[in-house]
């Protein structure tokens, strides 16, 4: 059975199995992950989480990230997920933002069965293996996601794998964790965020429900409860579950131990939609080329592919961050400000700013057969820009990958700038470096303690947040 397949080789990769550049990057997606939660903490989608959970009550055992209490593991992954996701600010692949799910899980089992940073290392790799693999057999055919689709609801299995392999399950127990998750997967419900009717929904990518579903699949596993032995097998199992009316078995075990998923993961350099990413690279590129004043901007047309029209993107006066988000103008007037992507993009001062209003009112979408073309094709998601000045001038970038995925990575460096400036509202700058240096030695961690303590940030002696 290939559910089978899939738990045997998750429960049997250790640390010493992964080459260096797996470990490399694996802490990479700590790193932003942590990041991107140290960020979204502030937020108020987040704060509207942390008084359900102070109410909820519970045992306090893991860390809330940004915060100085603590919550039961359950919770802290579900909250933390949605943390992540608040910015829509962390990694992502071809089927979903992983890290988000698969990290806040891994983080609260880890501090709670005090495991070390090689066993964290190793389910996080686990996680993502299995869980891009599921990603990649259900993809629908474009057909069926132009009537369903969601983000999040795969990532369940990423949320088991991590807890199941932190609790150490073994055997069965790990196959019905695996079961249980599946059969407690959140609908793929991207075509009910109220793209037709904004706001839109806080739960958008649906991140922290399969992190709360995949944990605690786990720990009902651990006590002895039975799930489904086979349910990523067969014609009625997890694929036509989550809506889909395509399934590749084969993919589920293609390459498993050789391909590591992790590494086809893309960071984000801007805190939107990854569908815009394109686009902002292209009006980057413009700015940085030419001594451009943004007082002398007549025009930005945007010529990309068809999703950003279907989904209403052109959302010129976003009622919050989640709009904003996934909002065309909204970002590209903070690229052409020049605004140092992260929290500060969505402050509440400036989404309410004058000249940012005007300059998001300047941006047109135009969709291409070309970009059409690479999307459905070749699966990119490409942008032009062309910024035409008072004076007559145009100044044009074409944007095929967007910075950040594998074929167009990120400058050396760029990571941990963009963890200083997601952190930096939480953490004082020496609890930054701090936490930043075990991060990227988290192998040499015997347990994740100090990093967690450092992630509280108040009772670490970092500023309180409001």
């Amino acid at each position: 059975m290939t559910t089978m397949a899939l738990a045997e080789y998750a429960q049997q990769l250790t640390f010493e199995d992964l080459p260096p550049s797996v470990v490399d990057k694996a802490k990479y997606i700590i790193l932003d992950t942590i990041g991107c939660a140290l960020g979204g903490s502030q937020t108020e989608l987040v704060r509207v989480i942390d008084t359900m959970i102070r109410q909820e009550g519970g045992h306090p055992i893991c860390t809330l990230i940004g915060r100085s209490e603590k919550s039961s593991p359950a919770w802290c992954a579900f909250r933390n997920a949605a943390a992540v996701n608040a910015l829509d600010f962390g990694d992502d692949n071809f089927y979903g933002h992983p890290g988000s799910t698969i990290v806040s899980t891994a983080l609260a089992v880890a501090e709670e069965v005090e495991a070390s940073g090689r066993a964290m290392i190793a389910a996080v790799v686990a996680a993502y293996d299995v869980v891009a693999r599921v990603g990649e057999a259900v993809n629908p055919s474009p057909e069926r996601f132009a009537q369903v689709w969601g983000v999040g609801t795969h990532q369940v299995f990423g949320a088991a794998v991590a807890a199941s392999k932190l609790m150490r399950l073994q055997g069965d127990d790990f196959l019905h964790a695996l079961g249980l998750a599946g059969v407690s997967a959140p609908l793929p419900s991207g075509l009910c965020w109220n793209f037709e009717a904004r706001p839109l929904s806080w739960h958008k990518d649906s991140v922290h429900w399969p992190a709360w579903a995949g944990l605690t699949a786990a720990r009902l596993a651990r006590a002895g409860f039975i799930g489904p032995r086979a349910v990523l097998d067969g014609p009625h199992s997890f694929w036509i579950m989550s809506g889909s009316d395509h399934f590749e078995p084969d993919a589920l075990t293609a390459g498993l131990g050789n391909d590591f998923k992790i590494m086809d993961s893309s960071f984000k350099p801007y805190p939107a939609c990854r569908w815009s990413h394109a686009a902002l690279d292209a009006v980057g590129i413009i700015m940085q080329k030419h001594p451009i004043d943004v007082s002398d901007i007549a025009a930005v047309d945007i010529e990309t592919f068809h999703l950003l029209e279907d989904y209403q993107f052109m959302d010129y006066a976003p009622a919050n961050l989640v709009d904003a988000e996934f909002s065309l103008p909204y970002p590209v007037a903070m690229a052409l400000l020049r605004i140092p992507p992260g929290p500060d993009w969505y402050a509440p001062e400036r989404m309410v700013d004058l000249e940012v209003r005007r300059l998001a009112s300047l941006v047109r979408l135009h969709t291409t057969d070309e970009m059409n073309r690479l999307c459905r094709e070749e699966n990119l998601w490409a942008a032009r820009a062309i910024i035409t000045t008072h004076t007559g001038a145009s100044y044009s970038a074409m944007v095929p990958v967007a910075s950040g995925s594998p074929s167009n990575p990120l400058p050396e460096g760029a990571l941990e700038r963009k963890f200083r400036q997601a952190s930096q509202a939480v953490l004082t700058p020496d609890q930054i470096e701090k936490l930043l240096a075990r991060i990227k030695n988290l192998e040499s961690e015997g347990t994740i303690a100090a990093v967690c303590e450092l992630l509280r940030g108040a009772e670490s002696g970092s500023r309180e947040p409001a």
